[in-house]
Parts: C-alpha cells; structure tokens; sequence
C-alpha cells in the first residue's frame, strides 16, 4: 500500500507543515513511497493535473495523498486515512479543513465540506464527530486518492486538464478545481468523503482548525 505524498507551495512553506510533514514520515516509513513537491504559481488547475501525471508516469504506488504547504497535522494523520480508505468502498478520503475570508471588514471561516441540491452547491456548516462523511466535494488540502480514481478520470476527460479544472457551474459562476475534481470523480461512480476525526489546521495568522471555526460559528449563529 505505497503511498505518494504531494505538495504545492508558492517556494516557502510554513514551518508547521515542514514539521507536522517530517513527523507523518518519522511514523510512516513503511508505508510512503516517495514525495512529489511542486513549485505552484496561481494556475493551481496545471500544478495539480501535472501532479497526478508525474504520480501515474512516475511511481507505481497505489494512493497520492495531496496536502497544500500551510497545513498542520498530527503525525497519525495519514494511518487514519488509510485506516479507512479503500480502493472501491472509500477511494477519495479527506481531512476536516477550514478556510478563512474577510467579508465586509469581518473575518468569517467556513469549512471545505460541500453538499449539492438541484445543482447548487452548499458549504456545510456543521458534521457528525469523528464519522466518515460522504460529501458532494471538498478541497485537496488533505485528500487521499487511490490511482484508480486517477486511471479511470483520464480515459473520461481530455488534457491537458482532465482531472483538475475550474468549470462554469449552472448559475453561471466558476467551479474551483478540486470541487470539478470531485464532481468528476463522483459521475464516473468514486463516492468522496471527509473522515471528520481526521482534523487539520490551516496556517493564516492564527491557526484555523475545528475549534477556532465552531468558536465562531456559534458566536455567529447566537450560540
């Protein structure tokens, strides 16, 4: 069950992803197969598809667990994703992720989980402790992927972007790459899905993880 680890980063990355990563090497060296860091500018749709190529072309490890260059993890991250992934049953398998932004001068956070009704896409707000969730998306933070997902992808979508790519949804606006990912994925029938036990801090000026998002998520809704 070899493993492939994947970053991105702009040419820095945060000390705490260098020792939250050095740490999940420490407690896995049996199970990882190589490492794939990649120099990414604002074009994330060519950095990731030039990943899962380098990942197919390149190694022969069944699963690429890609993580961006500002997360923080507990080093038993990766042994509890794969304790729950599976090649047909669980093939893409993300962490608990929060992101940030500023709204009207106020600083919001909100999670990388998604749902979709009738074509519309919601961000969930709240998740079942410590379960494996199935989602419409989420983002590639901290996702696990089996090289079947990537296989099969390939043979559906044409390059140069056949696994990453922004698309205009139905309301006219854009899908990011990593939610196309999952769309594209789940119609070629590979179920996504976040173990919310698995929860990973996000670097800004303060660590956002699932703490500091429900500390505010219910000062927000009254709570």
């Amino acid at each position: 069950m070899g493993v492939i680890i994947a970053w991105l980063s702009p040419g820095t990355v945060a000390h705490d992803f260098c020792r939250s990563l050095a740490n999940v090497i420490a407690a896995e060296p049996d199970r990882i197969a190589g490492q794939i860091p990649l120099p990414s500018g604002p074009n994330l749709s060519a950095s990731r598809n030039k990943v899962v190529r380098m990942f197919l072309n390149h190694t022969d490890a069944e699963w690429l667990w890609m993580l961006d260059s500002d997360m923080v993890f507990p080093p038993d991250t990766l042994a509890r994703l794969l304790d729950v992934a599976d090649p047909e049953e669980s093939p893409i398998v993300g962490g608990l992720c929060f992101g940030q932004r500023t709204t009207e001068g106020r600083v919001e956070y909100f999670t990388t989980m998604f749902s979709r009704v009738d074509g519309d896409i919601y961000r969930l707000e709240t998740w079942p402790e410590d379960t494996l969730l199935t989602v419409a998306a989420t983002g590639t933070a901290c996702l696990l992927v089996h090289r079947s997902v990537f296989e099969a992808l390939k043979e559906l979508y044409p390059e140069p972007l056949p696994w990453f790519a922004e698309e205009v949804n139905e309301q006219g606006g854009l899908h990011s790459e990593d939610v196309t990912f999952c769309f594209r994925a789940a119609k070629a029938g590979f179920p996504v899905k976040v173990h919310t036990g698995v929860k990973i801090g996000h670097v800004k000026p303060r660590v956002i993880d699932d703490q500091t998002y429900l500390e505010w998520w219910r000062a927000a809704n009254g709570e």
